[in-house]
């Protein structure tokens, strides 16, 4: 179910002698601008009022649907974007601060008889307005593990992972190839070893 755009809470205080009031509490989740109207004994108060509620601080992101990642090659930059969210899941367009995700990828390479670990060269760059591009490239193909990880966000320590997802690089294709089955390519992206 869709979270709820606000919460309305509401009770009679007395707050004092002879004086009382209908305390009305509203808690706004979606930010955009809301029109009030106020009533009283049944009738619409005169006057127009409008709360204009921004998005909170950063607290998580969108992501691009998973079809993204279907045509990733070995041996070719791959880049996806994602924009910061507020904890209710508003757009976050006024972030300034750089380094708000880290992005880790970690998958297993045969090389000879042996099984290494290979973990990629990875960027994050915040290119303005909440919005991040994250890069890679992974000289071998195979099934990789990819972590975003929350970086100085309130309330998230520096060990909180926004999102973890394998993904699976294709063997690139070149030149040198038999038959389609090598795993990578040389530094020159065209020689296959």
């Amino acid at each position: 179910a869709e979270p709820a755009e606000f919460e309305v809470s509401e009770e009679w205080k007395e707050l004092g002698e002879d004086v009382s009031a209908y305390w009305v509490e509203v808690k706004v989740f979606k930010a955009q601008v809301y029109n009030l109207t106020v009533t009283y004994d049944g009738k619409a108060l005169p006057g127009v009022y409008e709360l204009f509620v921004m998005p909170g601080s950063m607290a998580s992101a969108s992501f691009p649907d998973a079809s993204l990642f279907d045509h990733i090659v070995a041996g070719q930059p791959f880049s996806f974007t994602i924009q910061g969210t507020d904890a209710a899941g508003n757009l976050v367009y006024n972030d300034t601060t750089a380094n708000r995700f880290d992005l880790q990828l970690v998958g297993s390479i045969e090389v000879g008889n042996t099984t290494k670990t290979y973990k990629p060269a990875t960027s994050v760059e915040h290119i303005g307005g909440g919005v991040y591009r994250m890069t890679f490239t992974s000289a071998w193909s195979g099934v990789f593990e990819v972590t975003i990880q929350v970086l100085g966000i309130e309330g998230a320590s520096s060990t909180d992972v926004y999102r973890t997802f394998t993904i699976n690089v294709l063997p690139a294709t070149c030149a040198g190839e038999t038959n389609g089955q090598k795993p990578y390519r040389c530094a020159d992206g065209v020689t296959c070893v």
